[in-house]
């Protein structure tokens, strides 16, 4: 599995249980970051970057993902990166690491966020690019939407419009952890203190534990398979 996210603990949020099972019958996990989340409007920008990528690495250690690795971009200005570099960093990542699925963000960033958005399309023009058709996206379905819809809306996630659900049934993989793999989740996530202890100080340690347990993917659609051909073109040749 090749995990291509933003920033340190989307990865833990959104597929910490599929990789662990990954790595547990023996399966290689390689995951890569296109920032080190060192932007959040306070503080010393290298510092945090430092403090997060430390953070990173233990949540990887709880799941034994060894493979971590930066792509090198700002927080919070993916959107205005050079996209055809950056697709022809992921193609050759792609070529290196072989992976059987890719997983990443579907167009809509899960929250909206431009970092998310614009990694959504790298990845997926990239993945166009070689022809792999293992591409996955982390998504949510109509029911979380619906059993989560207060906490969403106290907590102010979406940036923009609220993002794409689907229905239960039109996912391509759906994750549902064990009690221990539920364990080792939430252990991951507390290891990205910086951002997390926040907002279970914020919702409560249940509230939390509760929320993003299982995990929810489905293929891109033609339209989105096909939306970046523009971008890939200049990389055919890497």
């Amino acid at each position: 599995m090749l995990g291509v996210w933003a920033h340190p603990d989307d990865e833990s949020y959104l597929s910490a249980v599929l990789m662990s099972r990954i790595v547990r019958v023996g399966g290689r996990v390689v995951l890569a970051t296109a920032t080190r989340g060192e932007r959040d409007g306070t503080g010393d920008p290298e510092a945090l970057a430092e403090i997060r990528e430390r953070e990173l690495r233990a949540a990887m250690a709880c799941l034994c993902v060894r493979d971590v690795r930066f792509l090198g971009y700002a927080d919070g200005q993916c959107a205005n990166a050079d996209a055809e570099q950056a697709i022809c960093s992921i193609i050759a990542l792609i070529k290196e690491v072989d992976p059987d699925i890719i997983v990443t963000f579907g167009p809509d960033g899960m929250t909206g966020h431009p970092d998310h958005i614009a990694v959504s399309g790298w990845v997926t023009a990239a993945a166009a690019a070689v022809g792999h058709e293992g591409l996955i996206y982390a998504t949510m379905t109509d029911r979380f939407a619906e059993r989560n819809a207060s906490l969403h809306s106290r907590l102010g996630i979406w940036m923009g419009d609220k993002p794409r659900t689907i229905a239960h049934e039109d996912l391509a993989l759906y994750v549902v952890p064990t009690p221990r793999e539920r364990e080792l989740k939430n252990r991951a996530l507390k290891a990205h203190a910086s951002q997390v202890s926040p907002l279970i100080e914020l919702i409560g340690a249940e509230a939390f534990e509760d929320w993003c347990v299982d995990e929810h993917f489905r293929r891109p659609t033609f339209d989105e398979w096909f939306a970046d051909r523009r971008l890939e073109a200049a990389c055919l040749a890497v």
